[in-house]
């Protein structure tokens, strides 16, 4: 069995050099089974008979799954890591590995959403920094849009909005939690006022 993958002009134009290395090694036209050429364009064979400028790569189905599927998801991986750099340029705003460092001393090592203890080590290696208004919807990569979270809570947030992601995970604090928070929440936000 083999497996087709169809790459438009677009999608080659920004790949990695691993990736295009492996399509030049293992990849052969699905039409006429002819090499790849280095670089990147349709076949030669003009198959199928139609303007668009997609390659049509067949892999062997045994190299497909041990070998390219992992190299797909770090390219995948790597191009949505360069779609948000992109987006963190576009919405302006910066912040230094000291604010990061004065947020969590004010969240007292405490998730910003659910309130577990993060553990330091190393400095922030476990903290992340979350952009509270997502990067995608338009939030900056300044200190006063950026709060510092667990990993799990940031994962699970992915790109949702502060305020919505804040709803859902209301409903699994304790009370205890839910009044040290309100005190952190209050003491991050009148810092933050001071750095405007």
């Amino acid at each position: 069995m083999l497996i087709l993958v169809n790459l438009g002009k677009n999608e080659r134009l920004g790949l990695s050099q691993r990736f295009v290395n492996f399509i030049l090694e293992h990849g052969r036209c699905s039409f006429c089974d002819s090499e790849i050429v280095s670089t990147l364009s349709k076949c030669n064979c003009t198959k199928p008979k139609s303007r668009t400028e997609h390659l049509h790569v067949r892999f062997p189905q045994p190299i497909y799954h041990s070998v390219f599927y992992p190299i797909l998801g770090k390219e995948n991986a790597r191009k949505k890591m360069a779609v948000r750099n992109e987006r963190i340029k576009e919405n302006g705003g910066s912040h230094t590995k000291n604010d990061l460092l004065a947020l969590i001393a004010i969240q007292e090592n405490s998730c910003y959403f659910c309130g577990t203890e993060i553990e330091l080590e190393r400095g922030l290696k476990k903290a992340h920094a979350d952009h509270y208004e997502s990067i995608f919807d338009g939030g900056r990569n300044d200190v006063q849009n950026i709060v510092m979270t667990c990993q799990s809570c940031n994962l699970k947030k992915g790109t949702l909005d502060g305020s919505h992601f804040e709803n859902l995970i209301r409903k699994t604090r304790t009370p205890e939690t839910s009044k040290k928070l309100g005190v952190i929440r209050r003491s991050l936000n009148s810092y933050k006022k001071k750095l405007m």
